[in-house]
Parts: C-alpha cells; sequence; structure tokens
C-alpha cells in the first residue's frame, strides 16, 4: 500500500512510534504494545484513525485510572486479570532499559530482579503467585504512600495524576 492510501486509511506503527516519542513517551517497547494493544482488532498493523486518536487520548489522558487501564491492558501480556513473575519483570525491563541503557551489563539484571521482587514483597504475594490487576488498582489507590510510589513508577503514572 502506498503512503498516500495509507495516509488516508490511518497510522502505521513506525509513524505512531515517532510521532509518539515526539510528543510525551520515548520507550519504543511500551510504543509498540500500545500500538498492538489498539490494533488488536485488525492487526493489520495499521491503525484506523479511531483507533489512532483512541490511543492519543489514553496515552494523553491526565486521569490516573485512564493511565493505569491502558497500562494493565498492555501488559497483561496473557489477558488473564493477573501478573505473573515473569510478566512484571519484563515491565521492569522495559522501564529499566530507559534507565540503564544496556541490558546486558549485570547490574540491568539486578535492578530489573530487585525491583520485580521489591513489587511481589510490597504487594504481599509469594514470588511464584499472580497478582490480580485489581489488587494493584487497590494498592495504588489506597495502599501506603511508598506503595504508591513504587506501583506508580512501575505503571509509568506520575504522582500528580487526577484520580
Amino acid at each position: 500500500m502506498n503512503g498516500k492510501i495509507k495516509s488516508l486509511i490511518g497510522v502505521d506503527k513506525e509513524t505512531f512510534i515517532e510521532g509518539m516519542k515526539a510528543i510525551s513517551l520515548d520507550n519504543p517497547e511500551f510504543l509498540q504494545k500500545i500500538f498492538d494493544q489498539s490494533d488488536s482488532q485488525s492487526g493489520d498493523g495499521l491503525l484506523t484513525w479511531k483507533e489512532f486518536f483512541t490511543a492519543m487520548k489514553n496515552v494523553m489522558s491526565r486521569s490516573l485510572k485512564d493511565k493505569l487501564d491502558l497500562f494493565f491492558s498492555i501488559v497483561d501480556a496473557d489477558g488473564n486479570g493477573n501478573f505473573s513473575y515473569d510478566e512484571i519483570q519484563e515491565i521492569c525491563e522495559m522501564s529499566m532499559i530507559r534507565v540503564d541503557g544496556d541490558e546486558d551489563d549485570g547490574f540491568f539484571q539486578a535492578q530489573t530482579d530487585f525491583y520485580t521482587k521489591e513489587i511481589f514483597r510490597v504487594m504481599g504475594y509469594d514470588l511464584e503467585d499472580e497478582i490480580p490487576v485489581d489488587e494493584f488498582k487497590r494498592v495504588i489507590n489506597h495502599g501506603d504512600e511508598d506503595a504508591k510510589k513504587l506501583l506508580r513508577m512501575f505503571c509509568c503514572a506520575a504522582d500528580d495524576l487526577a484520580p
């Protein structure tokens, strides 16, 4: 499909990621997940304009609920409503790569392991358990301040978002 026809129909993944990096997010892994989640209906690698504007609304929202809903929908890889150790570690890796930049570094792996285990500890779950999404939301909204800060950081949700 040539570029002119594509632009009449919607936005491709490369354009979406480059545009989002320019206005808000600079994490290609998260942006790919957001694109794929938004394209889940057709899976054709092209967001219709409706899908694109819905994705933009969710990404640019100043509502904590909207940010969390978006985050949890893209992170729950198997769609079962729970987070496994592997799912949480994958997101920690995506978040830490922005800070560290070298995922082959032993320090990088130590950081992601630490944060993954810390999330399980703060949530009160064993490492082999799965943590329900609703429990994350409850702790983010009603937990102690340290737990809230850690989980908001994990969810890429700023402390100043409206509830």
